[in-house]
């Protein structure tokens, strides 16, 4: 890839191994936003306040007070976006070159930022990469995107916002398709969890696939067991393996 912007990272800063360093070879650039441009919140996850990409009242029950994530969410995913524009732009319009994703709560800003680009439906990115993540109002989003949604939904506290924000996208993905897909739904995507995650429980990792694929995206799975930081960090050598093989995959994809 000839650029790569990961990750907004995980807002938990402790003792987690760093992340092993990726080579240059004059080809690929890395951005790293962090979730310190948030207000510093107390996390019952973690226990501990720290900066944030959004206020998450509970991983173990994500519909908890999701009205305390909306507005993080929004100035998260403008943030994420400006900048993935701005890269895009370095690449003279070659979206297909810029890879996108997160690890834990930076995940679920990157997956919101994948579906709220201004121009996520002309284009596909290089790739989409989702670790020991969630998507917040994954339930509205199925609905949204995945044209399951009624009036109700759609008026809804929640369903508003989620429209609002995907709104473009939702629109596109709706309209009949003149013998191609949308570039969007080419987007290859990898999504891995740790099974024994014990802060974002797996089966979180698996609403994530299950939404994408319901939206028309292809989504490759993975879970892994014995992770460091009880499970909600990166497998190695498996996970980096397996992102190293789906990123040379994606890389050979046709652009268009």
């Amino acid at each position: 890839m000839a650029a790569a912007a990961p990750a907004p990272n995980s807002p938990k800063t402790s003792s987690k191994p760093p992340c092993p360093p990726v080579p240059r070879r004059g080809r690929c650039k890395r951005h790293c936003p962090a979730g310190a441009c948030s207000p510093t919140l107390w996390s019952t996850t973690f226990q501990e306040a720290m900066p944030a990409w959004f206020d998450a009242h509970s991983l173990t029950d994500t519909t908890a007070r999701q009205d305390l994530q909306v507005d993080g969410i929004r100035a998260s995913v403008a943030h994420v976006c400006g900048i993935v524009e701005d890269e895009i732009a370095r690449l003279d319009g070659r979206a297909d070159r810029l890879v996108l994703g997160g690890i834990s709560q930076g995940g679920a800003v990157a997956l919101w930022s994948l579906l709220c680009r201004r121009h996520a439906a002309a284009q596909r990115l290089g790739a989409f990469v989702g670790l020991s993540t969630w998507l917040p109002f994954a339930d509205e989003i199925r609905q949204v995107l995945g044209g399951t949604s009624t009036r109700r939904d759609e008026v809804s506290p929640f369903g508003v916002f989620v429209t609002g924000m995907m709104e473009p996208l939702r629109d596109a993905l709706h309209q009949p398709q003149s013998n191609s897909e949308s570039p969007f739904l080419r987007t290859p995507v990898f999504i891995g969890h740790g099974s024994d995650d014990a802060y974002v429980d797996v089966e979180l990792g698996r609403q994530v696939t299950d939404a994408l694929l319901s939206i028309g995206l292809r989504v490759e799975w993975r879970d892994y067991v014995g992770a460091d930081e009880e499970g909600h960090w990166l497998k190695r050598p498996e996970e980096l393996d397996d992102i190293h093989s789906f990123l040379a995959r994606a890389a050979e994809q046709p652009c268009k």
